[in-house]
Formats: C-alpha cells, structure tokens, sequence
C-alpha cells in the first residue's frame, strides 16, 4: 500500500511505495507492452499538483492503455482515493472507457462495478474502498462536490485519500467552464487528454498559452505510435491520406495528431480538378443509367439529373410545386432513359417524401429514399451520408475519374459547399447547414446535392481501384491523389484499374 498521509498537521504527501507505481503495476491491468511516452506520461502524473495535457493520433492507447492503467493504478496504490473522469461525448465513456475498464477488472472480483460508471475497489487496513465514478456532460455544475479527504487507518494512523481528475477527449469542452469547475476541486492529480480539434477551447490553450503553466504537455504523433504504421492499420490511413490529402483537417487529426484551423473549410478546395471534370477531357467509362431527384420548397429548384458510368450528364430543372404535376413529368423521364425503380436515388425531405409517394402509386416501387442525415456508411469519419458522399466525389474529382457537365451555377455551389469538423463527436465531418449559406446569400445547392446523390449509388472509387489492380496482381498500397492522371500510360497498356474500364471515345 503507498502512502499519501497527512503530516505536519496540513501537508500533503503523495508517496509510491516500491512495487505500486503505475509503470510497475501496469501489467496488472492491460495486456499491452507499454511505450515510452506513456510511461512518461504516468511518470509526470506521479508527482503531487501534477497537471498534465495529452494530445494524440485515434487509437494511439489512450483510452485501451493509457487511463485504465492510471486510473485503476491510482486507486489501488491510494485507498480511500477517488478518481473522476468525464468526457463531453456519452459514447466515449460507454462505448470505449468502460468496456476496457471492466476487462481489466476480470481477474479482480473483490473490485465491484457498482454500476455502469462506478467502480469500487476493496478497502485496505480500516482505510474505505477508492472509487472511479465516470459522467459524460458539458454541465459544471456537475463537477461539484469532489474533493480529497482524510481517513484514519486501523493502526490510528491518519492518512490522504487524493483525489485524480481525468478529463477525456477534452478538447470537446468549448469554453473553460468545466475546467474551472474542476479547479475548484483542487485536484491532487489531474489529467486532460483527447484526439486533437480545432486551435481553439481550453484544451488547444493547454499546448500554447498554458503550456508550462501549469500544464506539462505531451504532443504525441503517429511515429510516436508503431502500431499505426504497420499491417492493416498502416494501409487503412495511406488509403485516407491519399482520398483527402495529407492537410485535410480529419487527416491531420486521425492520424497525424495535429490540431486545425477553426471555422468551416470548403469541401471542393481545389476547383481546378472540379474545372477539368467539367472541361469534357476525362474518358468516358461505360455503364448503367442512374437517375437522382433532387427536391426544394421555397421556390427552389427541383433537379433531375442522370449519369451513365462515370459520366454526369446535363442536369434537367424544374419550378413546379405541385406533385402530381412534377411526378408525371418525371415518369415521362424515366421512361425516356429506360431506368427501372432501382435505378432512382431521390431526396426524401421536405416535397421529396409526397412526391415520392406519388411515384409509387403511379407503380415505381422501389425507389431508394435518401434521407441527406443518414448514418454515414463510414460512420466514424462522417456524421452523415450527404457528408461521405460530397467527399467521395471529391475523392473521384482528385482521381480525374468523375465527367461532369459544364455547368456555372453547379460550379459556383461546389466552390461555395463547406464542411465542419467542430470539436465534438470524435471530429466526424459534417456538411455545413445550409441555412448558414442562405443567410450569406448563396441560396440552396440542390445541383450539387443531385450530382452527390448521383456519385452515391456508384461503388467507393478506393474499393475499385484495390479490386482492380488485385485482379491484375499489380496491387501494392492505395493510389496516392492525381495518380490516375499520371498514370496515362496504363490507360492505354489496359493495367491495373484501367485494365477494367470500357473506354468509350
């Protein structure tokens, strides 16, 4: 048992004995090897006053190493000790936290989940069981009332049960509020850690104008992390770095472990591929004909478009509110381009859903209703699927492997459509509301809306390209941006992913 006992009738101490640090107990908890900077890291928050910041990489072992083996660590060295943990984001604690706390505690049934967030450990010597309570909230008021205490053991001796305060993925705290309210606490130990987010908030504070005073900061990266460079996960970050580029605000995040500049960024950053899609220089690769409705009240415009393989064609507009009227026009369409329900994505929001109905009545049964708020089908990375399928026509633009039709008002709307990665939700990507562009003038962008709709229904580029060049055997990593304009040679050789592609002229 270490000892944290209360001396001189006010001082405090916080004294490991041998044996019960966190390094040297870490065994006890995770199966994990640890690396260096994590013990650095448990090393800094030995000392007592002990503030300490951690930025990193996604699945670097913050939370499957790195908390268990402090927190539980802590408690078993300090009876009667309490340690508060709190995230702004509910599913990191109850999807991530707790389920490795309750597997580290699977070989120590003396040590009880009182329930799903409390974790109490056995007592020690007369001393009380130390605690682990863990809540998700941005409310301060709900960090109140922690505080150290003392406890006088079965051999009269007076000892300090300290207090650790553990707050995860901070940088989803917009303001100080919380951390003062755990300042208030007076915490004998305290650590703020998370995936990085916007420069901006009390955590980015902790690296830049606080770094030093009071908070020892460690910036970890992904070299820091070898497990992230090898094997599938290796492979799974080149084919992202390659789909968004090395400056993408979730890249420089995810994986490098960088914090980005705050406020929306444009989806299409780079209008000379949206330029170039549209210049009519991109081959055309043969395929089946989908069709996508687009819908918008308010006098908006309602779009048709309709793509054949990889070519968008010219997209068709209508002011027409009346459903009917605008469903039989449609019909008339579909049965011009000889698609079949399956054929048909449409917008299922606002005059969407009735007109939809219609279609159906009138015996177009299985259209696919796209609903823009959607679980992403990647949804670790996107908040939506409007938002995954905006950046996998990005993805198909940097590959020059999206035809579009010239088209200025489409042009103006990818060049104007932003994006937000605000500093909550694991930094997932979410489209800019539109209502924000509305009130900057821009209007609703229902033909980039269409063209996204378009680019849903067709297999992920990523997926064809490592299927393909499989196939060849000529398959080694993920093409890294602009190599399928480079790579010119190989469309007329018919290797790797070109070897697949029907070439019209």
């Amino acid at each position: 048992m270490s000892r944290a006992e209360l001396s001189s009738g006010e001082a405090r101490e916080l004294v490991w004995e041998p044996g019960t640090d966190p390094v040297s107990q870490a065994s006890m908890w995770v199966p994990e090897r640890m690396y260096k900077w994590q013990m650095d890291i448990l090393y800094d928050l030995m000392v007592l006053g002990a503030r300490v910041s951690v930025v990193t990489p996604n699945e670097s072992g913050k939370t499957s190493v790195l908390l268990p083996v402090f927190g539980l660590s802590f408690m078993a060295a300090f009876p009667g000790a309490q340690v508060v943990s709190t995230a702004g984001v509910e599913r990191q604690i109850k999807e991530n936290l707790w389920p490795v706390l309750k597997q580290s505690l699977r070989r120590y049934p003396k040590w009880r989940i009182v329930d799903d967030l409390e974790i109490t450990a056995p007592g020690v010597r007369g001393m009380p069981g130390s605690t682990w309570k863990a809540f998700s909230t941005k409310d301060p008021d709900a960090a109140e009332g922690f505080h150290s205490r003392w406890y006088r053991d079965e051999d009269g001796v007076i000892r300090y049960a300290p207090l650790a305060v553990i707050i995860d993925e901070a940088k989803s705290f917009d303001n100080d509020d919380m951390f003062r309210a755990f300042q208030r606490c007076s915490p004998d130990v305290w650590l703020v850690i998370s995936t990085p987010g916007e420069d901006t908030g009390p955590f980015y504070d902790c690296f830049h104008e606080a770094r030093g005073n009071p908070w020892k900061a460690h910036e970890i990266g992904w070299h820091d992390c070898p497990h992230l460079r090898e094997g599938f996960k290796l492979k799974e970050r080149q084919e992202e770095i390659a789909r968004l580029g090395e400056n993408h605000p979730y890249i420089l995040s995810w994986v490098f472990g960088k914090f980005f500049r705050k406020g929306a960024k444009y989806v299409f950053d780079d209008t000379e591929k949206v330029r170039f899609a549209m210049a009519g220089l991109i081959r055309r690769i043969r395929g089946p004909v989908k069709v996508a409705l687009e819908f918008s009240g308010g006098g908006d415009e309602q779009v048709l478009g309709w793509r054949v393989g990889n070519e968008i064609m010219p997209l068709e507009v209508y002011r027409e509110s009346d459903t009917t009227v605008l469903g039989d026009k449609f019909i008339d369409r579909f049965r011009d381009l000889g698609v079949k329900p399956e054929d048909i994505t449409a917008d299922n929001g606002g005059l969407g859903k009735p007109c939809i109905d219609y279609l159906e009545r009138k015996g177009w049964l299985g259209i696919r209703r796209y609903t823009n708020n959607a679980k992403a089908r990647d949804d670790k990375q996107f908040k939506s699927i409007a938002a995954e399928d905006h950046f996998e026509m990005r993805f198909r633009l940097s590959q020059g492997a999206l035809r579009m039709p010239k088209d200025n008002k489409l042009e103006t709307q990818m060049r104007r459509r932003r994006y937000e990665m605000p500093n909550d939700d694991s930094n997932r990507i979410r489209l800019e509301p539109k209502d924000k562009g509305r009130n900057r003038g821009e209007g609703s962008p229902d033909r980039l809306d269409t063209c996204a709709m378009l680019v849903s229904s067709m297999t992920p580029l990523a997926r064809e390209l490592e299927e393909a060049e499989r196939k060849a055997g000529t398959l080694t990593r993920c093409p890294t941006p602009g190599q399928a304009h480079r790579d010119a040679n190989k469309r007329e050789e018919g290797t790797g992913f070109w070897a697949s592609c029907r070439w019209e002229d």
